[in-house]
């Protein structure tokens, strides 16, 4: 049969509210049909005269020693046999989390003596007064709709708190509720149990009235203060609205243990002062319970105002009064109290409370620049006049102190509580008073494991990963919402997070922590504490599940998913979402972790001493001795059974120097291995919850030694590490193989740049020629991204391969090509597998590496790429001036290719990264959506400015076309990304995580710019010099190739020297800020001595200019990469890198495009104007390429200036150049002063 849940409007429900307080609790219900009456419980069963019908019931409670039956309320025997349990709501605070003035009370020592003699726990004892209370509530609402209507009704039970008091108080009232019956199952359903802040449920019931004042305003602030009999709490809030009424938590609540029983307890011991105490103990319990009930319950205290009067109190006839002279002598039967002996007794508590509301008041003043303008008082101590006229007298000065009168003041926490009740369900909208924000009383959050930093974290707290094979911190805490917050009670707090696992899960958890610390610490220590377990159950399709390969090869399964936390008063309700959907609520089970296993040691060792049970099976005791002056606060991590005896003895040698437990050393070790028994017999499901971007730790060890606190770098680093699973002749054929591809590709950046000028002539279309560059760049910026995205779901060998054989195809094109167009398809051509070709080296050589030597490595494709790019021109000038022509410039990659191949084949590893998972399944992860979009806006991009004066004015129709074409397409691809329209946050081809991520989006950026800028730097002088050469000086292609060699040299050897250092275990040359500075810096001075080259300028004068430039471009040109993927988690780094690979084809795509757009147009408009109208277009063209006979036949003059004018269009360039430079030396400004601490992993 199918259940359809009844909707809010016809639900039938019955909201129940109960104010379990210190001396007094009360109950209230309403019913759903009937909302606004709200029934207060009366009708006690009493055995004393007046109190059957008071709205409120002693909370006190009587075991009978025989029958085991319990008394309570007004029902307790008067006859003084035995003494009444009170005061018992406080046992459920820890004592070492009670004010000293309440701990040492002579009230708080008789409820333990008596809870003591009765073998009944705190909880047990509030279970069993609960179950009393609630039996009696229940008859009375029997009573008063009938058994079948309370039958057919949901209940729906709030409880309410003290403000002050700590979560895991609240836990234990939860347990004590379910122990009592409250949520025992009935035949209408299930009952729901929340609870709310004493203060918010007295603004409930009080502050709906005040919107009916004409007095009442938006922008008032009203302090409320709850006056109970056992704590004080405060609350303060702003009127947002009064139709509706809403109100916002203006500032945090304040609060103490100082209600009206601290009264009781002065004003008993008062009377021992005046009768003493050997007299007031004569009195019978039954008389003085009396007395009190008679003369100061309901006399006294609620009538003192501090008026001129005395005051009567009639004593029992066993009571002697001091000044009797003699036996048999009349006794005085009354003792007059007089005003000054009344204000001893409430001066103190009023004091105290007057304190906590002149801080409350300050609170405001300090946020709002102005007073609140009421102050309401409630509760049982809120009905005392003597206190609203000393609060009126002390702060009262414009600001107005409402107190009401009869039982609403004393009622209204139960009132507001059946309200709470009422309008969380929407059953009473007309009772609503939305509280739109709140102000967090505590800190909540997870504890995070992070990337280990030297510089961040502390060297005791790291611990070796071997899922990702890094130094990780799983002591991190990330806080959901810090103390003094402002918390919408509506929108949750979020936080992203995943896990990696090997197999399928049977459950994920995570634990909750919260502190009452401010600053919330950074790290887990003694001030957090253990909130709660979130167990999700939910069934996971594992085969679905993205995969992450870590360098090693092993592959695991991602869980993403969210935790949302919602604040309601004193609730805290945790929702865990997976996959765009909210899991049910019964697949999230929130269990609050109990103090039992803790409590027995902490009480023994000291409240300054904790036991901290971590979920990677290990314990750590954090205790902290104070003796002579000396503080000393350390961990001590219990790896294995063989060091729990060493630690034990080491705890009771502190502990007892320090207090003197000289029998502890064999209960300490009792306790501390019925701890560790228990945490290994747990199923570890998962370390502590791991940040999104951040993999799962819960399933490695630390280092061998058990203690990773004194791990050491080098030694001990070297002995857990991972080795080099492929060594010998296979590891350097490997190398040489993958390596070679990186400078093949590299190679066919640069090879056309000297062949031009043969291409041009053979082709006789000078128009493409920037097309022999752009091209190639064009394709390897556009499909970067795609490229990363099919590394992270195919296997890498196949791939790489696949752009191996286009690149190679791409090769043969071009050297066949019997015209332009044929040639610029195989440079397209080459780069696209190029690209797919240098992407696959990065990720073989992390695959292939370890973590020690990865940087070198990576440092070595740097160089090999920038030896490809750098001979590109020397070995195309090469093949163009001799027999072999231009066409083997391009030929020459086939028998290098041909040459690897039995090694990409037979020898390179092939890691699964999902394995299990279908091609379809495979190819569904990828972003079919973006690749396009940013292909389009990029190849349209590059049209337009390569087109740009060359084919079309830069004012057609065509040029403006593309650049629009661009722009549309760039702005689709952006809100496609971040809205991940067809696709999702793990799927989309941009990482935009990285710009967004408040931990590395500086770093990450500062990267990609100084990348780009890197691969622009380069490539103008790569194309330029050779031609500065060739017309300047009449050099052969070869020659003018060879000028390059200070600029190429210069910048491998600073490329080389800078990965080295980057590389240096120790961290010590690890500080990359102040490379990036001077490298921008003298980038700029050398480009700027580029720029102002003449026709006679030395060759000294250029050789080194361009080898200091290789000297500033080498410090940034490859070290974007390092850094990038240091900065990032490890799953996140293969992605780091294709960013900035991304970046460094960018600089050069905008480079190339750029600079010879610049060259073309400036050239043809300068010779244009020198050269005779006889000239052709076509000869211009010839000229501007050096090729052709036009020049050579003008006159020496004319040809002079046809050299003057190509020497400064060759200049232009190098504004890009010295923009580079000033660009990354701006970004090194605004780079983090921090080392890059290479023995963690540097990615993939």
């Amino acid at each position: 049969m199918v259940r359809t849940r009844i909707s809010e409007e016809n639900e039938k429900a019955i909201v129940i509210g109960i104010d379990f307080g210190t001396t007094f609790s009360g109950v209230s219900w309403a019913y759903s049909g009937q909302p606004n009456d709200i029934e207060v419980i009366s009708r006690w069963e009493s055995k004393i005269n007046l109190n059957s019908d008071k709205e409120k019931v002693p909370s006190s409670i009587l075991f009978q020693r025989k029958s085991g039956n319990s008394s309570w309320g007004y029902a307790i025997p008067s006859d003084g046999k035995q003494e009444p349990l009170k005061w018992f709501k406080l046992l459920l605070v820890d004592e070492r989390d009670l004010p000293e003035n309440v701990r040492d009370s002579r009230q708080i020592a008789i409820a333990r003596r008596l809870a003591k003699s009765a073998n009944k726990e705190p909880v047990e004892i509030i279970s069993r007064y609960l179950q009393n209370l609630w039996n009696h509530a229940i008859e009375c609402i029997v009573s008063t709709v009938g058994d079948a209507m309370v039958r057919m009704c949901q209940f729906h039970i709030v409880i309410t708190l003290p403000a002050i008091w700590p979560d895991y108080a609240k836990a234990r009232m939860r347990r004590a509720a379910e122990d009592a019956g409250l949520l025992d199952s009935r035949p209408a359903g299930e009952t729901s149990l929340s609870f709310i802040s004493e203060p918010e449920a007295a603004a409930l019931a009080t502050m709906k009235d005040l919107s009916k004042m004409p007095t009442t305003e938006i922008g008032d602030h009203i302090v409320v203060c709850d006056a109970g009999g056992g704590t004080v709490d405060l609350i303060t809030y702003e009127i947002l609205s009064l139709d509706p009424f809403i109100v916002r938590e203006a500032v945090q609540g304040d609060g103490d243990l100082c209600g009206g029983v601290f009264l009781d307890e002065a004003f008993v011991n008062m009377l021992q002062e005046k009768v003493t105490p050997q007299a007031w103990n004569n009195i019978p319990k039954e008389d003085a319970r009396k007395l009190l009930n008679d003369e100061w319950e309901h006399c006294i205290k609620p009538s003192f105002k501090n008026q001129d009067d005395d005051w009567q109190i009639n004593l029992p006839s066993e009571c002697r009064v001091p000044g009797s002279q003699q036996r048999g002598m009349k006794r005085k039967r009354n003792l007059s109290l007089d005003q000054e002996d009344l204000l001893k007794v409430f001066d103190p508590v009023v004091n105290q409370t007057i304190s906590l509301v002149e801080k409350q008041i300050e609170a405001v003043m300090m946020k709002t620049e102005s007073k609140p303008k009421q102050i309401i008082l409630v509760g049982g101590f809120g009905r005392c006049p003597y206190l609203r006229s000393r609060l009126k007298e002390e702060v009262g000065n414009n600001i107005e102190i409402l107190q009401g009168h009869g039982a609403k003041p004393w009622t209204a926490i139960c009132r507001g509580a059946t309200i709470h009740g009422l309008t969380r369900r929407n059953l009473a909208p007309g009772l609503a008073v939305e509280i739109k924000s709140r102000v967090s009383r505590m800190s909540y959050g997870t504890c995070c494991s992070m990337d280990y930093d030297p510089e961040e974290h502390e060297k005791k707290d790291r611990y070796w990963c071997e899922d990702e094979l890094s130094w990780k911190v799983d002591t991190c805490m990330d806080w959901f919402l810090k103390r003094g917050t402002d918390v919408s009670s509506v929108d949750p707090v979020t936080k992203s997070y995943y896990r990696l696992w090997e197999s399928v899960p049977s459950q994920v958890d995570g634990t909750i922590y919260s502190s009452e610390a401010w600053p919330p610490p950074e790290r887990l220590d003694h001030r957090v504490n253990e909130l709660c377990t979130i167990t999700w159950k939910k069934k996971i399709n594992f085969a679905s599940l993205p995969r992450f390969t870590n360098p090693m090869g092993k592959v695991f399964a991602k869980i993403t998913y969210e935790v949302e936390m919602t604040c309601s008063g004193k609730s805290v309700d945790f929702t865990v979402i997976h996959d765009g959907k909210q899991v049910a609520a019964k697949n999230v089970e929130v269990v609050f972790n109990s103090d039992d296993d803790l409590n027995e040691l902490t009480s023994f060792i000291g409240p300054r001493h904790r036991i901290v049970v971590n979920k990677r099976k290990r314990v750590y005791c954090i205790f902290e001795v104070q003796t002579c002056g000396v503080s000393d606060l350390q961990p001590v991590s219990l790896g294995s059974q063989k060091l729990i005896k060493t630690i034990a003895c080491s705890i009771r040698h502190r502990v007892m120097s320090a207090e003197g437990q000289s029998d502890s050393g064999a209960r300490t070790v009792r306790i501390l291995d019925d701890m560790i028994a228990k945490t290994k017999a747990q199923p570890q499901t998962g370390g502590p919850l791991e940040k999104a971007e951040q993999p799962d730790s819960s399933s490695t060890k630390g280092p061998p030694s058990g203690d990773n606190t004194d791990a050491e770098r080098g030694k001990d680093a070297v002995a857990i590490e991972p080795v080099r699973t492929v060594t010998g002749v296979k590891w350097y054929l490997i190398v040489f193989a993958i390596l070679s591809s990186a400078f093949l590709f590299a190679l066919d950046n640069t090879v056309v740049a000297d062949v031009q000028p043969q291409i041009v002539l053979q082709f006789d279309s000078i128009k493409d020629i920037a097309w022999l560059a752009v091209a190639f760049i064009m394709a390897v910026t556009a499909v970067n991204l795609f490229y990363s995205q099919l590394y992270s779901h195919l296997k890498p060998k196949w791939l790489y391969i696949a752009g191996v054989a286009v690149f190679e195809g791409g090769s043969a094109l071009c050297g066949a090509a019997p015209n332009m167009n044929s040639l610029i398809v195989g440079r397209a051509l080459c780069g696209l597998g190029g690209v797919g070709m240098y992407l696959g080296v990065m990720v073989l050589i992390a695959a292939t590496t370890t973590i020690q030597e990865r940087p070198a490595y990576l440092a070595s494709i740097g160089i090999t790429w920038g030896l490809g790019t750098l001979l590109g021109p020397v070995i195309g000038g090469a093949f163009a001036d001799s027999d072999a022509t231009w066409r083997w410039a391009f030929y020459i990659n086939l028998p290098i290719g041909g040459l690897a191949a039995p090694v990409y084949l037979f020898m390179l590893p092939s890691p699964n990264p999902q394995p299990g998972a279908t091609i379809l399944q495979r190819l569904a992860e990828i972003d079919w959506i973006g690749a396009p979009l940013m292909l389009g806006a990029i190849v349209c991009f590059t049209m337009g400015i390569s087109f740009g004066g060359v084919l079309y004015e830069w004012n057609s129709g065509s040029e403006i076309a593309l650049f629009v074409v661009a722009g549309v397409l760039f702005i689709v691809f952006v809100i496609q990304q971040a809205y991940c329209i067809g696709t999702t946050k793990e799927r989309r081809i941009f990482p935009v995580e990285f710009i967004t991520s408040r931990k590395y989006y500086r770093t990450i950026i500062l990267m990609f710019c100084v990348t780009a800028a890197g691969g622009c730097a380069i490539f103008v002088p790569v194309y330029f010099v050779p031609i500065l050469f060739q017309f300047t000086r009449g050099d052969s292609t070869i020659d003018a190739a060879i000028r390059l060699l200070p600029f190429i040299l210069v910048m491998v050897t600073v490329t080389l020297t800078q990965g080295g250092m980057l590389s240096h275990p120790s961290g010590k040359f690890g500080l990359y800020m102040p490379c990036f500075t001077v490298g921008g810096i003298v980038s700029v001075v050398a480009s700027t001595l580029m720029y102002v080259v003449k026709t006679d300028t030395s060759t000294a004068w250029i050789y080194g200019a361009s080898a200091m430039l290789g000297a500033g471009v080498g410090t940034f040109t490859q070290a974007g990469f390092s850094i990038a993927q240091a900065s990032v988690p490890a799953p996140k780094a293969a992605v780091a890198s294709s960013l900035i690979a991304l970046a460094q084809t960018s600089g050069i795509n905008i480079a190339l495009a750029v600079s010879n757009a610049v060259f073309l147009n400036r050239a043809e408009k300068r010779l244009t104007a020198i050269l005779p109208d006889t000239v052709t277009e076509d000869q211009i063209q010839a000229a501007i390429a050096g090729v052709g006979t036009t020049v050579t036949t003008l006159p020496p003059r004319m040809q002079q200036e046809v050299l003057e004018a190509i020497v400064e269009a060759l200049n232009l360039p190098y504004i890009l150049v010295i923009t580079a430079g000033a660009s990354v030396l701006v970004c090194s400004v605004l780079m983090k002063r921090k080392r890059l601490f290479m023995t963690a992993a540097v990615g993939v």
